[in-house]
C-alpha cells in the first residue's frame, strides 16, 4: 500500500512508552542539527509529550486533545525556544483579547515565567522583549477581518491557543505572515495549534485538517500528508495529549471538576474524543455504525451494480430554501423490493443542497443525476414543501419534472423514522457489517471514503470499538448526517419544554424531506399482537414453522415441550412490554 493510500486509514496504534519515543525523537532531531536544550526561559522541564511537540521543526503541527494535557504551556514553550537569537519574533493568539488575560491564560502564565528575568514587558504592545532583541507578542482575532491587523507583520512562530475557536480562513491566512530575514535560516518557520475537540460544526475543519485520515506511526504522534495549493506534498503532525500526560496538574482534582459536565463535553475534554458530538433528543437511537453504509457494502448484499437496483421504486423529496442558513435540500430515497435480500429496507442514497440557486440550476441538476440509471421513469413519488408553488410550476413547465406539495405537519413522520432507526434481529450478524449484531430498517448509502467502518483509536470499550469515517460532501450525505444526531425538541428561552412538543426550527432542512417521505413513501409497518410477538421472539429452532418440518413425531413432541417452557419464560420476562413492529 502506498503512503498516500495508507493516509486514508486510521490504524489503532500499539502502545509504546512515551519517554522512549521522546528520547528517540530528541536524538533524531539532534543528529539533524535541531536545538534540543531546554531554553533558560522555560521554568520547568517539558513533559514527554510536550518535548515531542517541541522537537518538531515542520511547518504545521497540532498539540492536544484532552483538557489538562498542557496545551498552553506547550505553545508558550515553543514560542520561547529561539528567543536568544537576534531577530526572532513569535506571536501567540487567542480568539478574543479577554481570553488572553484570564487567570492562567497565556499572558498571566508568561508573567509567572518571565517576570523575574531579563525579559522586558510592554503593556501597551502586549509583548515581551528579550536581551537578544527577540520579541514574543500576544494578539487576538475577535472577528474575521482581525486577521488583516497582521498584514505587514513577520513571525517565525505563530501559535493558536484553542484552535477550534478560529475560522479556517483566519488560520490559513496567517501562513502568509510566516517569514524570516536573511541570516535566520537556523530558525524553522512554524505554525502551531493547541486545542480540545469541539461539537461546533464550524470547528469541523480542524478535525478534517489534522485528524481525519491520520496515520499513527506510534501512539504518541500522528502524521498526515497533504498537497499544497502549489501541488507540493508535505506532512503535518498531531501530538495527542491527555490529562495523565501532565504531571504538573492536580489530575484527581481536575478530573473531579470535569465530572460535573455533561457526558459529551466531559468525553471531549477528559479523553480528547474527536468523534463524539453533541446529540439532539429526537433521534437518540441514531448510530452511524448501523445507519450509514458504503456503496460497496450495499452492492455486496444486494448483488447490484446500480444504487438503487433498477427494479426498485424511487421517491424524490424537495424542501424549498434559498439561503445558507436555510438551504434547499433534495433527497432521493428508495425501498427494497419484496424479492430482495432485505425486503422493505428504506435506502437514502442521494442528496443535493442548494443555496440561492436558479430554477434552471435545480432542474438541470435533477435531470443530470437521474439520467445515469434512467431513474426518472421509476420515480413514483415526488413531493416539495407546500410553499414552493411557483417553483413546482416552473419545474413542471420547463423541465418536465413534476412535484406535488406535501402535507404541513411539524411533527409528522418523526415516530415513523424512529421506528425505522430501531435495531432489529439483535441476535443475528448485521448483513452489511458482520462484526456488528442487529440491523435497522433504514440506511444511508454513501461513498466508500466517507462511510467506511474503521477502528476507533480512542476506544475504551467494546461499545466504541468502531467509528465511521465522516462525510465531506453530498457523496457522503453530509447535510443529513449532520442534522440527524443534532435534531432536537424546541424549548422556551428559559430552557423548559414548550407547551406543544415540536422540533426546533433551525438545521432541519434535510430531515424535513425524510419526514415527508416517512409519512407517504415508507413501507407500512404493522404491530404484532401478543401471540405473534411471542412467536417472533422464540428461538428460530422452536418456532412453529420449524417444528412442522420435523418428520419424526416423537422428536417433534419433545421439542414442543421445550417450546412451551421457553414461551413461559418469555412471558414472565416481558409481560406488558410495548409490542414490537415488523415488516408486512
Amino acid at each position: 500500500m502506498s503512503e498516500m493510500e495508507s493516509s486514508s486509514l486510521i490504524v489503532k496504534p500499539v502502545e509504546l512508552p512515551t519517554k522512549v519515543l521522546a528520547e528517540a525523537l530528541r536524538l533524531k532531531m539532534e543528529l539533524n542539527g535541531v536545538i534540543q536544550e531546554k531554553p533558560r526561559w522555560i521554568p520547568h522541564t517539558p513533559t514527554p509529550k510536550q518535548q515531542i511537540f517541541l522537537n518538531l521543526n515542520c511547518l504545521e503541527a497540532l498539540y492536544g486533545g484532552a483538557a489538562g494535557g498542557g496545551k498552553s504551556d506547550a505553545l508558550l514553550m515553543a514560542a520561547l525556544q529561539y528567543v536568544d537569537i537576534p531577530g526572532y519574533s513569535a506571536l501567540l493568539l487567542r480568539r478574543t483579547f479577554p481570553q488572553l488575560e484570564q487567570p492562567d491564560s497565556l499572558i498571566p502564565r508568561s508573567h509567572n515565567w518571565l517576570s523575574n528575568t531579563a525579559a522586558e514587558w510592554s503593556e501597551r504592545k502586549k509583548q515581551w522583549k528579550f536581551p537578544s532583541g527577540a520579541i514574543l507578542r500576544f494578539g487576538h482575532m475577535e472577528n474575521e477581518l482581525a486577521k488583516l491587523d497582521y498584514q505587514s507583520s513577520m513571525f517565525q512562530l505563530i501559535g493558536f491557543d484553542e484552535l477550534t475557536q478560529y475560522t479556517e480562513s483566519q488560520y490559513t491566512y496567517m501562513f502568509s505572515r510566516l517569514r524570516r530575514t536573511e541570516g535566520l535560516d537556523m530558525i524553522p518557520l512554524r505554525q502551531r495549534g493547541g486545542t480540545n475537540p469541539s461539537s461546533n460544526p464550524e470547528a469541523r475543519w480542524v478535525f478534517e485538517r489534522f485528524i481525519d485520515g491520520i496515520v499513527w506511526e506510534d501512539p504518541n504522534i500522528g502524521t498526515k500528508e497533504v498537497i499544497t495549493s502549489g501541488g507540493k506534498s508535505r506532512k503535518i503532525y498531531f501530538v495527542p495529549a491527555r490529562l495523565d500526560d501532565n504531571p504538573h496538574l492536580d489530575q484527581i482534582g481536575y478530573e473531579e471538576a470535569l465530572d460535573n459536565l455533561d457526558t459529551i463535553t466531559r468525553a471531549q475534554l477528559l479523553h480528547g474524543d474527536w468523534n463524539i458530538q453533541a446529540r439532539g433528543n429526537i433521534f437518540d437511537n441514531w448510530d452511524e455504525k448501523y445507519h450509514v453504509i458504503t456503496r460497496s457494502e450495499f452492492k455486496k448484499v444486494f448483488k447490484s451494480e446500480t444504487i438503487p437496483p433498477k427494479h426498485w421504486n424511487i421517491g424524490r423529496f424537495f424542501d424549498r430554501g434559498y439561503t445558507e442558513g436555510h438551504p434547499g435540500v433534495i433527497t432521493w430515497i428508495s425501498t427494497a423490493a419484496k424479492n430482495s435480500a432485505l425486503p422493505g429496507l428504506v435506502v437514502i442514497f442521494r442528496e443535493r443542497v442548494f443555496s440561492n440557486p436558479t430554477i434552471g440550476e435545480i432542474g438541470r441538476e435533477i435531470q443530470l443525476v437521474e439520467s445515469y440509471n434512467n431513474e426518472a421513469d421509476r420515480v413514483t413519488m415526488s413531493l416539495m414543501s407546500h410553499e414552493g408553488k411557483g417553483e413546482r410550476n416552473s419545474l413542471s413547465r420547463d423541465y418536465k419534472i413534476q412535484f406535488s406539495p406535501w402535507e404541513t405537519d411539524r411533527t409528522g413522520g418523526i415516530a415513523i423514522i424512529r421506528d425505522y432507526l430501531e435495531l432489529i434481529d439483535l441476535d443475528k450478524p448485521n448483513p452489511f457489517r458482520p462484526q456488528l449484531n442487529g440491523r435497522p430498517r433504514l440506511v444511508l448509502v454513501v461513498a466508500d471514503d466517507q462511510g467506511e467502518l474503521i477502528v476507533n483509536p480512542y476506544s475504551s470499550s467494546e461499545s466504541d470499538q468502531y467509528i465511521v469515517k465522516p462525510p465531506k460532501d453530498h457523496d457522503g450525505l453530509a447535510r443529513l448526517r449532520a442534522e440527524m444526531p443534532a435534531y432536537r425538541w424546541s424549548t422556551n428561552k428559559s430552557g423548559t419544554p414548550t407547551a406543544v412538543l415540536v422540533p426546533h426550527r433551525l438545521f432541519n432542512d434535510a430531515i424535513d424531506t425524510i419526514r415527508a417521505a416517512a409519512m407517504q413513501f415508507f413501507p407500512a409497518i404493522k404491530r404484532l399482537n401478543r401471540r405473534e410477538k411471542l412467536e417472533e421472539d422464540l428461538p428460530e429452532h422452536l418456532q412453529a414453522r420449524t417444528l412442522m418440518t420435523i418428520e419424526d413425531l416423537e422428536e417433534r413432541a419433545g421439542w414442543a415441550i421445550v417450546r412451551q417452557m421457553e414461551k413461559r419464560a418469555l412471558m414472565a420476562k416481558y409481560k406488558q412490554k410495548i409490542e414490537k413492529p415488523i415488516w408486512l
